[in-house]
């Protein structure tokens, strides 16, 4: 794993950054597209968040929820996707709407929604995005099972999948609007050892976590998802939202384990001390416990994505 710095030196001012990447956008109007871009974004589907509100009405019926569901073919297609993959290893097909909720249950189907209507919003405004969608189920993956090594509850392992899969929205509007850019910065990164968040807050004036950040809060998600998003390259929350701690910290491990390919002693120097002492994963023993077991859980665990 190569080491990347979390602070940029002093002399690494934005006039030197740019003459290593070259930008030929004004820091100014770069900044301008961004704030424009995040103004364009479509607010969430409406079909979406008329179900969920119909999910957390105690009033609601299945059958009321599933005939919304219905409505949306894509939404029925992954519904059914769900409730017919190993997960939860049914003996015959689910075919149904009806019976795919019942099984997956209430709380499953409204993370799915919300995952599924952000994720349809940013594909549809930014295509061609599939390396930065791999690397986010993969973060998802791990954010959640990281999760459920320090809570058993299971709404918190479910928002952190959601938390884990959106983290990088904010990569998709810089990648859109200045991919030459973006890919000069990742250079940059590899070869200056310096983090990819702390050189685009150099050189831009706002990194890929902080514009994933406003996208949720445009959103209008739940402060621990916006948190999870804003903070996953620096979990170093302020006062007023430490309670987001838990799931920040873990969308900030995912994040770096799930680019990981082999385990190393000095992966542990890589990770913030604070982070690690929260999970009680400040030994070498405790954390390469922890890694082996994920990685474990990786490579068995069934893969779903949402279409």
């Amino acid at each position: 794993m190569v080491r990347l710095s979390n602070h940029v030196s002093k002399d690494f001012s934005y006039q030197k950054l740019s003459i290593y990447i070259k930008n030929d956008m004004p820091k100014y109007e770069l900044i301008r597209s961004i704030y424009n871009e995040i103004d364009n974004i479509p607010p969430i589907p409406n079909y979406i968040n008329r179900i969920r509100k119909l999910i957390i009405d105690p009033k609601s019926e299945i059958s009321a929820i599933s005939d919304e569901v219905k409505k949306d073919a894509g939404l029925t297609a992954n519904v059914l996707r769900v409730a017919n993959s190993a997960w939860y290893m049914t003996k015959n097909a689910v075919d149904t709407v009806e019976r795919a909720i019942a099984l997956i249950g209430l709380r499953r189907l409204s993370s799915i929604l919300l995952t599924i209507g952000a994720k349809k919003v940013m594909t549809e405004r930014f295509n061609h995005m599939e390396s930065i969608w791999k690397h986010s189920y993969n973060c998802a993956f791990f954010s959640q099972n990281i999760i459920k090594m320090k809570s058993k509850i299971e709404e918190e392992a479910e928002i952190a999948y959601i938390a884990g899969l959106l983290h990088d929205i904010g990569k998709l509007v810089l990648l859109s609007l200045s991919p030459d850019l973006i890919k000069r910065i990742t250079n940059l990164s590899i070869t200056k050892h310096i983090s990819v968040s702390k050189i685009e807050k150099q050189a831009i004036g706002l990194n890929h976590a902080e514009i994933g950040q406003k996208i949720a809060s445009k959103w209008k998600f739940p402060p621990i998802l916006i948190n999870s998003i804003g903070y996953h390259h620096n979990p170093h929350l302020p006062p007023d939202q430490e309670e987001c701690q838990l799931m920040v910290n873990s969308v900030y491990l995912a994040n770096i384990l799930c680019k990981t390919t082999e385990y190393t002693p000095q992966m542990i120097n890589e990770i913030d001390p604070q982070v690690l002492k929260y999970f009680k994963l400040d030994t070498e023993e405790s954390f390469k416990l922890m890694y082996d077991k994920l990685m474990y859980s990786y490579q068995i665990a069934p893969e779903i994505k949402f279409i």
